[in-house]
């Protein structure tokens, strides 16, 4: 991952783990297609012992939360505890809700997320003049997170919780064309606008990019 990327040492050990995976739609009918084939490699992962996805459980999963590496490393699971850590990731409320709905990908809207968290300012650009309505689509994923809130980092799915340093830009860009700034995605049990998500996110603070973030929020009010 390029320098003008601050990628939390987590957040690199999920993608190195799930590869090419993550970014399957294509190869998927359904999003639920997609979340089991990655449910299914986070089952051999619990199974290799890898730290990163008993991290993603005791993040995501309410059974898990709270519990250590180490204490998650001395339990048995199955393939549906691996099944609800995922789709909880994805902002669905566990498995069952998941495996009833036929939900395929807003593929432009998935490539043009990948853009903006690369920091490919001028792809993002392009995408949104190209279909506007991009500003106000919303993920399939339970969450339905907007292009805005993933530059909060925070709530949407673990491994794309990675900061471009010119995120800042980015930021303003979709603020300058339209994007709701007051719009809330479900995470953490309600509703929560960017800003809200934003400030509460280590991410940012991390890649020392906090007080510019803000400041580009502030100054569209």
């Amino acid at each position: 991952m390029s320098a003008l990327i601050y990628v939390p040492t987590v957040v690199k050990k999920i993608k190195e783990f799930y590869g090419d995976l993550l970014w399957a739609y294509d190869d998927y009918p359904f999003i639920r297609d997609h979340l089991e084939a990655i449910a299914l490699q986070h089952f051999q992962g619990v199974q290799a012992k890898e730290d990163c996805v008993f991290i993603e459980m005791n993040n995501y999963n309410p059974k898990f939360i709270g519990q250590s590496v180490a204490q998650l490393k001395l339990q048995e699971f199955s393939e549906e505890d691996s099944k609800h850590t995922i789709a909880y990731q994805y902002g669905f409320k566990g498995w069952d809700e998941l495996k009833e709905i036929n939900l395929s990908y807003h593929i432009d809207f998935e490539r043009t997320i990948n853009h903006l968290l690369s920091g490919d300012y001028s792809s993002v650009e392009k995408a949104i003049l190209k279909d506007n309505s991009l500003l106000s689509s919303r993920s399939k994923y339970g969450h339905r997170a907007t292009l805005l809130h993933y530059c909060g980092n925070n709530g949407v799915e673990f491994w794309r919780q990675q900061v471009p340093r010119n995120l800042a830009s980015i930021i303003q860009l979709l603020l300058s064309n339209g994007v709701d700034k007051s719009a809330t995605m479900s995470v953490y049990g309600g509703e929560f606008d960017t800003l809200s998500l934003l400030t509460t996110s280590a991410h940012p603070e991390a890649a020392g990019m906090m007080d510019e973030l803000v400041k580009v929020f502030e100054s569209s009010y």
